[in-house]
C-alpha cells in the first residue's frame, strides 16, 4: 500500500465480527509538519478532537510515533514527552490528550480495536492505564503490519475484520515483546531504523538524500557508508528495492495497468519502469505478471 497523505478510515462491523473477539474501529496514517494544526482538519465530527482539552474515548488504540517528539498526558497525572520510537496506548474511558510538538511535528500511525479479547488483556496485566507508553524504538517490521492492516481494509473484501483483526493481534504481541526485551540500541542502528522508515513511507517519491541526511544530523556521504554496510546496500539502491518488491505485488495482485503501475510508483513512464524491472528481476513485468497470477483473467 501507498501512502502519499494522511489516512484515515473508520470500518463498520457487525454483531458477528464482535463475535470473533476483537473488531477494529478505527486506523489511520498521520504525517504532522512543524507548525501544522493537529489534529488535521479532515476527520468527521464524531471523531474531531482539540490539544486544548482532554478527551475520552471508546475504544482501545494504539498509536506508534515513528517520526518527531510530542507530548502525552493521561487521567492520575500521567505525563510523558514522547519521542520517535513510541508507543503509546488509550483506554476507553480514560482521560487523555496528545500533540506533537509545534517545532518537529511527528509522524503516527494508530489503530484502533475493541472487544472482550483486549478486555482480557488488560485485565490479565499486559496492558495498564497507568503505564501506557512504551519505549521500544523504531522497527520496520511494525510499520509494515500497521500498512498491512490498512491495506486490507482498504480491500474491504468479506472476513476483512477477521483478517485485519488478526494482524493488529500480531502488532501486540510484537510490541509486547520489544517492550520486554529491549535494549538500547546504538546509534548508527537507530538512525538506520529511522532512514528505512522515512523510505518506506516515501516509497513512491523521488527521494532528496541531502535532505533526508540533514534530517538526521549527518552529512550524505556518511549516511550513505553507514547505511550501506549495515544493510548491504546504499540508500538509493535499498529505495528502489522497494519499488520493485511493491511492483511484484502490484503484477501479481492487482489488475492495473502496467503505465500506472509505473507512475504509481514514481518512474518516470513505463518504457522506464520495464527497463528497470527486467534488470533487477531477469523478467519483464507482464511476463512476471502472467507467471505469477496463473489463470486469473486480467
Amino acid at each position: 500500500m501507498i501512502l502519499k497523505e494522511n489516512f484515515f478510515n473508520y470500518p463498520a462491523y457487525s454483531e458477528s465480527d464482535m463475535k470473533w473477539g476483537v473488531v477494529i474501529t478505527a486506523l489511520g496514517h498521520t504525517h504532522i509538519l512543524p507548525d501544522s494544526n493537529y489534529p488535521p482538519l479532515l476527520h468527521p465530527k464524531s471523531h474531531q478532537f482539540s490539544i486544548l482539552k482532554s478527551r475520552r474515548v471508546t475504544e482501545y488504540q494504539i498509536i506508534y510515533i515513528t517520526a518527531g517528539e510530542g507530548y502525552f498526558e493521561s487521567e492520575n497525572n500521567i505525563k510523558y514527552d514522547i519521542k520517535a520510537g513510541s508507543v503509546f496506548f488509550l483506554f476507553p474511558g480514560v482521560l487523555h490528550r496528545y500533540y506533537p510538538n509545534q517545532k518537529t511535528g511527528w509522524t503516527e500511525y494508530y489503530v484502533g480495536i475493541n472487544g472482550p479479547y483486549i478486555d482480557d488483556m488488560v485485565k490479565k496485566g499486559f496492558l495498564s492505564v497507568n503505564r501506557p507508553v512504551f519505549e521500544i524504538g523504531v522497527h520496520e517490521k511494525l510499520v509494515q503490519l500497521y500498512r498491512d492492516i490498512f491495506q486490507i481494509v482498504k480491500k474491504g473484501m468479506a472476513g476483512y475484520q477477521q483478517s485485519a483483526s488478526g494482524i493488529v493481534w500480531h502488532l501486540l504481541g510484537e510490541i509486547l515483546s520489544l517492550e520486554k526485551n529491549k535494549t538500547v540500541d546504538s546509534s548508527t542502528e537507530q538512525l538506520i531504523k529511522s532512514v528505512k522508515i522515512c523510505i518506506i513511507e516515501k516509497i513512491s517519491e523521488k527521494m532528496d538524500w541531502d535532505k533526508v541526511s540533514r534530517q538526521h544530523g549527518i552529512s550524505y556521504s556518511k549516511l550513505r557508508k553507514e547505511f550501506k554496510a549495515y544493510v548491504g546496500m546504499s540508500p538509493g539502491q535499498y529505495h528502489l528495492q522497494l519499488r520493485i518488491n511493491q511492483a511484484k505485488l502490484m503484477l501479481s495482485q492487482t489488475i492495473e495497468p502496467i503505465k500506472l503501475i509505473a507512475t504509481s510508483l514514481g518512474f518516470q513512464n513505463e518504457y522506464y519502469f520495464n527497463t528497470i524491472f527486467k534488470k533487477k528481476t531477469g523478467t519483464a513485468p507482464g511476463t512476471y505478471r502472467n507467471s505469477s497470477r496463473g489463470n486469473l483473467t486480467l
